[in-house]
């Protein structure tokens, strides 16, 4: 399903290969969508970002070379779309149901993609990054 939604800033990327080690480092996170990603803390072996999506937004594409943690803290439902393609990844609202605040769940690293709020309630994550 490609969606014909996306957000007004996303870059034309080429296509991403499997190893996140070749990643354009402009298309990080913090580079790409920084005001929905804070960096809390960073060392050589970890990165601590919160996560903030207002209601009814579209962050810019980006990608998250490391896995990670990512901690629900506030939010209700969201919808995480393919970078290239706007293809849906997921759609909580499609049988998952709401996020459960201070739920936690572990993410492989994750190539270009854009996460929508479709909600009337701003969604916030704590996101540890383990780095190499």
């Amino acid at each position: 399903m490609t969606v014909d939604r996306k957000p007004e800033t996303l870059p034309v990327p080429e296509p991403v290969g499997s190893d996140p080690s070749t990643w354009a480092p402009e298309l990080d996170a913090l580079s790409a969508a920084p005001d929905n990603h804070r960096l809390l803390f960073e060392n050589e072996r970890i990165r601590v970002l919160e996560v903030l999506q207002p209601l009814h937004s579209i962050e810019p594409a980006h990608h998250h070379r490391w896995p990670s943690l990512v901690c629900m803290l506030e939010g209700q439902h969201l919808i995480d779309h393919d970078g290239v393609t706007g293809e849906v990844l997921l759609d909580t609202r499609d049988g998952i149901g709401p996020l459960a605040p201070m739920s936690a769940v572990w993410k492989e690293s994750e190539a270009l993609h854009y996460v929508e709020n479709p909600t009337d309630a701003p969604i916030r994550l704590l996101r540890v990054e383990l780095k190499g």
